[in-house]
């Protein structure tokens, strides 16, 4: 007598991960990797036996078992408990919702997101695919000189932390902002859309300890035959790099505000961003809150004071955010700086 499997999930989806690695170690560890990524067309033809099979040849993982039950409108704890019981019967509950889900329209656009012979989601043919590798590519060509300080693969889900090189010229107080870098996620499971952050990476300690915040999020699903031309777009924020972003903090460590700093102050903020994020800034630049941190009188202590502020926004914390990422990239023009005539630094 044939053993039934009495669970549906009879795959584990593999993972992946690598610390404070280069482009060329990232490329070198994913080859082979996400090219058994496919999406799969199965002409309105879904099945699934007892065991858990898909078409008689794809195994499903936790995150394809997910995906199924979601797309065809099912509970998938419900489906899992039950298939405990009775795999025959399930299989047949399950086999019919498929057949009759939407009349048959969703069965006929039903894509399947496979990684080998693994499903990690199912998807319209409305989806579009942003392939991992790719998107890596394009970010290289844009950041060859950052490090991958973190990289995390779990099935079709991947997520990259980078950092740009040390501005060494900056001389940091506890607080500051010495270094930039960027966060950015997809997956090709339909499960997370691709998304991109900047990082603002903070000595936290006098001992060196650094922590990142992120902001300045861009997000972008899985729609469409452009999903992937406007990851890339993401990709090209004002086609900025982050080792141009760090020269940018050592430019304005040496721009001095000089007497009128206050009037600067107030002309900058209060045109940026609502009045108790521009007070708030202006308290922090006189007053900082990090016990070893001193006043300053420099476009970079003014950014730092913006960058620290901002999280504490809530709801305008993005414009807040934006507001201090083009004060960092010149959006605030330097010229309309009072100190600049008594400044030897051209920018």
């Amino acid at each position: 007598m044939e053993t039934l499997v009495r669970n549906p999930i009879t795959a584990n989806s593999e993972s992946l991960n690598l610390k404070e690695a280069t482009y060329e170690q990232v490329r070198e560890a994913t080859k082979g990797y996400f090219n058994r990524a496919q999406v799969i067309d199965p002409q309105g033809e879904v099945t699934i036996t007892p065991d858990g099979l898909i078409n008689g040849e794809y195994r499903l993982t936790p995150s394809g078992f997910s995906s199924l039950c979601t797309y065809f409108k099912v509970n998938a704890n419900t489906i899992k408990a039950l298939w405990e019981i009775d795999p025959t019967q399930m299989t047949d509950l399950m086999q019919g919702r498929i057949r009759t889900c939407n009349n048959g329209t969703k069965l006929r656009n039903v894509r399947l997101l496979t990684h080998g012979d693994k499903i990690e989601g199912f998807a319209t043919e409305r989806y579009g695919d942003i392939p991992t590798l790719t998107v890596l590519d394009e970010y290289n060509k844009i950041n060859p000189e950052v490090e991958y300080t973190r990289v995390m693969f779990n099935g079709l889900r991947s997520r990259f932390t980078t950092m740009a090189p040390e501005a060494q010229q900056i001389e940091p107080k506890v607080g500051d902002v010495i270094r930039v870098g960027q966060d950015f996620q997809n997956s090709q499971d339909g499960s997370l859309c691709f998304a991109i952050n900047f990082i603002l990476w903070r000595l936290v300690c006098s001992n060196g300890m650094v922590v990142g915040g992120k902001g300045l999020e861009s997000r972008i699903i899985h729609k469409g035959n452009h999903a992937l031309d406007k990851s890339i777009q993401a990709l090209n924020v004002e086609n900025l790099d982050l080792v141009t972003l760090n020269e940018r903090l050592v430019e304005s460590s040496n721009i001095f505000i000089g007497e009128d700093r206050m009037e600067f102050l107030y002309n900058k903020v209060f045109k940026g961003v609502s009045k108790k994020f521009a007070q708030r800034v202006v308290t922090e630049y006189d007053h900082p809150t990090c016990p070893s941190a001193k006043a300053g009188n420099t476009l970079y202590d003014f950014w730092n004071a913006v960058t620290h502020q901002a999280k504490f926004m809530g709801d305008d914390q993005r414009k807040a955010e934006r507001f201090a990422y083009n004060l960092l990239t010149g959006k605030i023009p330097v010229e309309n700086n009072p100190a600049r005539a008594r400044t030897a630094i051209e920018v």
